[in-house]
């Protein structure tokens, strides 16, 4: 008994189907970066077709999980509004004019050397210093229009526009520097809108605190 124990091997081999399996999980894997990579491709191959809808769509996911992780966080429930409104603003203001915005400044700021240091940092300091600002009072006047309250635009900026700035300059002019020194021009909104998840799920908190106080 002992000896036929001793016959036996170590290690049994697995079953058939097992092996199949495992075998289907390795094609997978396989399979999966080109899947990737063609999905990648396709969406270049947009961005150079419809620019603006692209870019428009690309900020209206990025809206999207940035304000469904502030609701999530928030624990008071989901207010559809409150998403609409982000979205929006996504879709018709932050993809088209950050589109328009960009295009500007590579056609303005030392468009021969548009990756140099020099050209970088003075990008970056135009959008930080006259963007930035202007576009936080759109953001202000859009949203509470949508939320039918267009007389607190006035107080929703004196209000939140400093503690908005001091957030902001904590988070985009490094965002910025990487942005201008490493990102093509066409894929700056899909950058932005990756880097700005937690933005807009702060700007979503923000909007939502002031839409309470204005009702």
């Amino acid at each position: 008994m002992v000896e036929g124990v001793l016959e036996q091997p170590l290690i049994q081999p697995a079953p058939p189907t097992e092996h199949r399996e495992v075998q289907q999980d390795a094609n997978l894997l396989e399979r999966r970066p080109g899947i990737l990579r063609r999905v990648w491709r396709a969406y270049i191959r947009a961005l150079d077709e419809r620019p603006i809808l692209v870019k428009s769509a690309t900020s209206f996911f990025g809206f999207l999980i940035g304000d469904l992780l502030a609701q999530g966080l928030g624990g008071r429930g989901f207010d559809v509004f409150r998403c609409l409104r982000l979205l929006a603003f996504g879709v018709t203001m932050d993809g088209p004019v950050g589109h328009l915005w960009y295009t500007f400044l590579d056609h303005n700021i030392m468009p021969k050397e548009p990756t140099s240091n020099k050209a970088v940092v003075l990008k970056m300091l135009a959008d930080q210093l006259l963007w930035a600002p202007l576009f936080s009072c759109v953001f202000f006047a859009f949203t509470n229009t949508l939320a039918g309250h267009p007389e607190a635009t006035i107080p929703a900026i004196q209000n939140k526009l400093i503690p908005m700035m001091l957030a902001n300059f904590a988070v985009w002019p490094i965002a910025h520097l990487i942005n201008f020194k490493f990102i093509p021009s066409q894929q700056r909104i899909l950058y932005i809108n990756c880097v700005q998840i937690a933005w807009s799920a702060y700007l979503s908190n923000l909007s939502a605190a002031r839409v309470r106080t204005s009702s």
